[in-house]
């Protein structure tokens, strides 16, 4: 069986957003670490990539406000 790992291009396809949106969510340490790396290649696996993508807020979501409990 092949294993497919999604580029950063594909990732952005698969989100819908551009290519300088996930390279700056990897700059910003919001995407996780690629599953595999060769030479200078990266690349992620699709169920890596759903499960942050649902873990992440919605769009235009404070992320540095907290809830008081």
């Amino acid at each position: 069986m092949t294993i497919h790992y999604l580029s950063r291009g594909e990732i952005a396809d698969k989100l819908g957003v551009s290519l300088d949106a996930v390279k700056q969510y990897q700059r910003k340490s919001y995407l996780p670490e690629p599953d595999a790396t060769v030479g200078r290649n990266q690349g992620w696996l699709e169920s890596t990539i759903d499960e942050w993508h649902a873990s992440r807020p919605g769009a235009g979501a404070r992320t540095d406000l907290t809830r008081d409990a």
